[in-house]
């Protein structure tokens, strides 16, 4: 339920079931899904210029995200290229299994730094759920080549 800008009451009202569920219910549950909702920044690359690709970056799931889903993912660059595409993927791998966690991968254009304002990664529902001890890679498929420097992966749970 959406966000409900509360109401100023006034005094001998008849508070119905529709009102309190608007004003109280459903803030109440608007505000608890954002508390469950947590959001990752990893440096993957520092400030030189990614001039590889594969791997930059893992970490381990730790159980405070065990029974999440990756709801997001970006990527940003710290300095902005003037050619080329910085194309990243983000793999899962859960006892040896690695997949991707992306159907569509994020990609930062030329001149931009993130991609807010490019491609943002789209989520593969099979490959999204998380538990302790899954790795995740950042993976570089694309350096762009065009002056890109520094590298961040920007990682969006939903944590039931």
């Amino acid at each position: 339920m959406a966000y409900t800008t509360p109401r100023t009451w006034v005094t001998g009202e008849t508070v119905t079931a529709a009102m309190m569920n608007a004003q109280v219910s459903g803030n109440v549950a608007h505000v608890y899904a954002l508390a469950q909702t947590k959001t990752v920044m990893i440096e993957a690359v520092g400030v030189e210029e990614p001039t590889y690709k594969g791997t930059v970056h893992r970490w381990i799931v730790p159980s405070a995200l065990s029974g999440g889903v990756i709801t997001a993912f970006d990527a940003a660059v710290s300095t902005a290229g003037t050619a080329g595409t910085v194309i990243v993927q983000l793999e899962r791998n859960r006892g040896g299994t690695v997949r991707d966690v992306l159907s569509t991968r994020a990609i930062v254009e030329a001149n931009e730094y993130s991609s807010y304002t490019g491609t943002p990664g789209v989520i593969n529902s099979t490959y999204r759920d998380l538990m302790t001890g899954d790795w995740l890679s950042v993976v570089l498929d694309d350096h762009g080549g065009g002056g890109q420097k520094g590298l961040y992966a920007i990682v969006t749970v939903s944590v039931t």
